[in-house]
């Protein structure tokens, strides 16, 4: 954020001293029609050269939306681009991606819309949401992933005392309220 051309236009993504991406600037690479470059999310870059850009939009027709690159190639657009994960309704496309992780085996973590009502292995109660702060999720160059969950407490075996975990990949590692080894 610079104070260059306030208030629009003083958000810039550099690269070794040259603007990458300037805000209201076209996005200069294959992306929805008419968009400009809104603010950035994350930008990664992996040891293997690999670059990733989190970013919102603004759209043509107007509103905004977040879009995720990879390697300058729109993998992910709110609102349009399919889930094809287990478990997702035929038809569902991802309406939110908050945020996204990258190792140096090309493989991306990303979160976005949980699904509601959702029971995860060994919670007593629906998930409620996860908390997708940029360091309570990680991925390894292994594609072991650590990530965090917040239980529904206000369902009958809920708690506000245990209701949050960590997974790795999709196993249990530890919720709140558990004991920790001395």
């Amino acid at each position: 954020d610079t104070d260059a051309l306030a208030p629009i236009g003083d958000e810039v993504i550099l690269h070794n001293g040259t603007i990458i991406f300037q805000e209201e600037d076209p996005l200069n690479i294959v992306g929805p029609a008419g968009a400009t470059f809104n603010f950035l999310d994350v930008a990664a870059l992996s040891n293997t050269g690999d670059v990733m850009y989190l970013m919102n939009v603004n759209q043509a027709a107007g509103g905004t939306t977040d879009v995720l690159y990879w390697n300058g190639a729109l993998l992910l657009e709110e609102n349009v681009t399919p889930m094809t994960a287990a478990g997702v309704a035929p038809g569902s496309v991802w309406t939110s991606v908050s945020e996204a992780w990258l190792n140096d085996n090309r493989q991306i973590l990303v979160g976005g819309l949980a699904i509601d009502g959702t029971t995860l292995p060994g919670h007593p109660t629906p998930i409620q949401g996860f908390n997708l702060g940029r360091r309570r999720q990680s991925i390894n160059n292994s594609g072991d992933t650590l990530w965090f969950v917040d239980d529904d407490h206000t369902v009958a075996g809920g708690s506000t005392t245990n209701d949050a975990w960590v997974y790795r990949n999709n196993t249990p590692q530890w919720r709140e309220g558990d004991p920790i080894p001395s």
